[in-house]
């Protein structure tokens, strides 16, 4: 399983490959990319980019995952073919104008299917492998038990598959264009108040689940984590230390840490601490069976990451 990080600066390439990342990504300002936020400014940082991440062994990939309309497409084409010919490994795309337009101009450039493009199942995969599609990029909305015959498919075609890493990822909650927490929607209370997650101000949510039992009891505490998962403790994540797992037993070939808005010391840290989360799991899936070896994994990933239980 290899690892992928985001960049937003030159100065992260080779701390980050250090850190243990396999491949880079990042955007560039003048194409449309989810958030458009901390990219690069102009082609020369690209081209720098794409040649620092050669040098030190990376792949270099371009984040072009945002919606785009028919003029903002006409626009980015342009751009991305400048970047195509610096050499560039792929392209995040989600847009499925763009993907037709890349099409139609016979730009021949491996391309990732974003995760803002879900594919919850195997005919969505063939539907878009037909665009040339070099790795596509799971939703965090499925579980791997969902995710295993699109798995399968991928791998009869030889396309890459790609999860978020379970701790790592902007949006817990609900991925792609949520716009449940701008204020545009949705009056804030606080810097980090929206709608999918209730604010620690507002009441908790009365949530009752088989209420026996002592407050030792599995029922005690899996009811109070349903009741702060719900609230203010977070959300009720598919994605987890046992599903991350499950993602790599059913042969999924790459994880991505792509939180952009992180500074440079979080970038690295995180990836240092991914890359030995990936090399721990597939140390103990060779020697252990697969009960233990998850539960293991599981262990070592809760208790290396403060992640509630």
């Amino acid at each position: 399983m290899k690892l992928l990080s985001c960049i937003t600066s030159l100065n992260e390439i080779i701390p980050i490959k250090k850190a243990g990342a396999d491949e880079v990504y990042f955007a560039y300002e003048k194409v449309y990319n989810y958030g458009n936020s901390k990219s690069l400014k102009n082609l020369s940082e690209v081209k720098k980019a794409v040649n620092i991440s050669h040098k030190a062994g990376m792949k270099a990939f371009l984040a072009a995952n945002d919606i785009m309309f028919d003029t903002q497409n006409h626009k980015a084409i342009k751009e991305i073919k400048s970047i195509v010919s610096m050499g560039i490994d792929g392209i995040i795309v989600s847009s499925v104008g763009l993907l037709l337009k890349l099409k139609k101009l016979n730009i021949k450039v491996p391309i990732h299917l974003s995760s803002l493009n879900p594919v919850f199942n195997i005919e969505t995969a063939r539907i878009f492998s037909k665009f040339n599609i070099s790795r596509i990029i799971l939703p965090n909305q499925i579980s791997a038990y969902e995710s295993k015959d699109i798995i399968n498919f991928c791998r009869e075609k030889k396309i890459e598959t790609e999860v978020f890493y379970f701790r790592y990822f902007g949006c817990p909650y609900i991925n792609g264009y949520c716009y449940l927490h701008g204020d545009r929607y949705f009056d804030l209370t606080s810097e980090e108040a929206c709608l999918c997650k209730i604010d620690e101000r507002r009441n908790n949510v009365n949530v009752k689940v088989l209420n026996y039992g002592n407050n030792n009891s599995i029922v005690a505490k899996v009811r109070k984590r349903v009741r702060e998962r719900f609230s203010k403790g977070g959300p009720p994540r598919i994605m987890t230390a046992a599903e991350f797992f499950d993602f790599y037993r059913l042969g999924v070939t790459h994880v991505k840490y792509g939180t952009r808005t992180d500074d440079t010391r979080t970038k690295i840290i995180n990836v240092y601490n991914i890359k030995k989360a990936i090399d721990y799991m597939m140390n103990v899936s060779s020697m252990c069976d697969y009960d233990e070896a998850k539960k293991r994994f599981v262990k070592y990933a809760i208790g290396n990451s403060g992640v509630i239980k």
